[in-house]
């Protein structure tokens, strides 16, 4: 599926403070779906709909999909893929790659919204790039690649949930593991004014990768997110990355666990700019200074990466 150009199959009124909007909730510019080896989507250029890229291989096998080098707006989701809830869903080579996606403006909640005033009434929460699925034991992890992928803007009020959300499909069984998701050389860039976590690892995934990131924020202040945020089982690897204007490094919720507990390896990282050189998590925090001395990971720095002339 290439070089198409889709608009308007519905365009959102959130941006208006009376919005009501829930009409659109379904609509897709490019949805695939079924059994599927070796499909591709790329070159197409999306605007107006509440995903531009939808995949779902719930109850299906995939092998070999690739979404690449779209330029996706104005959507409440750039590129969506999910296992969906089954446990007989199964996804091995999927990359996203070289995409462009930006503009949440008509899928936010505007702060005075009657129908978003709770997250947990939010019509819609916003992201990037959405992926997750839950696995049976015995079936192939899904480990989707994310890759050079630029993502920049404003995620909007209400329940913005972040540029890159790799998380995991309900209900849960047996603590499987739905998603170890490896995400690279992505160019993430927060412009809004109050602040959004840019890259998410939800409940239940494990074993992330994350390397060659850049990953720019807005503010140094304690009311605005950290570089990452994961609620991942544990065994994330975080090497190589650029985090720059943050409240603090890392932190992590729904658990009372040490960050030990979730992260492997947190080393040849560029933190700049960082308000608290903290990881830290309802269980725990470590300093910088001292997670290199317990977990000998000793390589971070904190000097300006120079990202701009």
């Amino acid at each position: 599926v290439k070089n198409l150009t889709v608009r308007n199959i519905y365009q959102n009124l959130g941006s208006s403070p009376n919005a009501t909007d829930t009409i659109g909730a379904g609509s897709v510019d490019i949805s695939i779906a079924d059994n599927l080896t070796n499909v591709s989507v790329h070159n197409n250029t999306l605007t107006g709909a509440k995903v531009g890229v939808g995949g779902n291989f719930e109850n299906r096998t995939w092998s070999g999909v690739n979404i690449s080098n779209n330029i996706i707006t104005d959507h409440c989701w750039g590129i969506a893929v999910a296992g969906g809830d089954n446990m007989d869903s199964s996804a091995t080579g999927v990359t996203i790659h070289n995409n462009t996606i930006t503009n949440w403006t008509n899928w936010q909640c505007p702060a005075n919204a009657n129908y978003c005033n709770d997250k947990l009434d939010d019509t819609y929460h916003t992201d990037g790039i959405i992926t997750w699925s839950t696995n049976a034991p015995g079936m192939p992890v899904y480990a989707p690649q994310i890759y050079n992928n630029y993502i920049y803007g404003d995620l909007g009020n209400g329940s913005a949930t972040g540029f890159i959300y790799c998380t995991v499909g309900d209900p849960i069984s047996n603590n499987v593991p739905g998603s170890e998701c490896q995400v690279f050389n992505n160019l993430l860039v927060d412009t809004s004014a109050n602040g959004h976590t840019l890259l998410w690892f939800g409940k239940q995934t494990e074993n992330n990768r994350v390397y060659n990131n850049t990953i720019i924020g807005v503010s140094t202040t304690s009311s605005f997110g950290p570089c990452i945020l994961s609620s991942s089982l544990g065994g994330d690897d975080y090497r190589n990355n650029i985090c720059s204007t943050w409240s603090r490094i890392f932190s992590t919720e729904w658990t009372n666990a040490d960050p030990e507990a979730f992260i492997s390896t947190l080393d040849y990282n560029d933190l700049y700019n960082i308000g608290s050189l903290t990881i830290s998590s309802p269980g725990g925090s470590h300093t910088l200074e001292q997670w290199a001395m317990d977990m000998s990971q000793t390589h971070n720095i904190t000097g300006n990466p120079i990202l701009s002339a």
